[in-house]
């Protein structure tokens, strides 16, 4: 089988996917990594095919600017870069995709959400940010006002 692993980020999340990379080259698989120049290193050292789908410039600008850790910004502001890939990675994947090709990615890789949805690629969605799983019994802390636990769960639905 072929795999083509995609995160983008930081370091905390490249590594489980740099993990899972590594692990299914150990069983044999033909494994490819797409992500940010920066962290392309990390990947030669485990003698792991890498695509580079940004510059490390433009990992630069987007981990630096102050909106995209700003409580109320952030989100938008890391949808808006991820959208700014998205293209890049859907040609990619029309690009390199085989019969035998698998596709690992996070969730928030639009690109190949779609790439699923057109080119017929197989994929498999990892989520290594519980903050994605709304819930009312345990919710996400974030910084800013919060609803206390004794809070009726019918409010917290709201």
């Amino acid at each position: 089988m072929r795999y083509l692993v995609i995160s983008f980020g930081s370091v905390g999340d490249i590594h489980p996917f740099l993990a899972i990379s590594k692990e299914l080259k150990k069983r044999g698989h033909q494994v490819t990594f797409m992500g940010f120049e920066n962290f392309k290193y990390k990947f030669d050292n485990e003698g792991i095919e890498y695509i580079s789908i940004a510059s490390s410039d433009e990992y630069s600008q987007v981990i630096n600017d102050p909106e995209l850790w700003d409580s109320r910004k952030g989100f938008i502001k890391l949808i808006k870069n991820l959208l700014v890939v998205l293209p890049r990675v859907y040609k990619v994947l029309e690009e390199i995709k085989t019969d035998d090709t698998i596709v690992i990615a996070s969730g928030l890789i639009y690109g190949a959400r779609i790439a699923r949805e057109y080119l017929k690629i197989p994929l498999i969605t990892i989520h290594l940010q519980p903050a994605v799983f709304f819930s009312v019994h345990l919710p996400a802390e974030y910084d800013g006002p919060r609803l206390p636990q004794s809070t009726p769960i019918i409010i917290k639905r709201l």
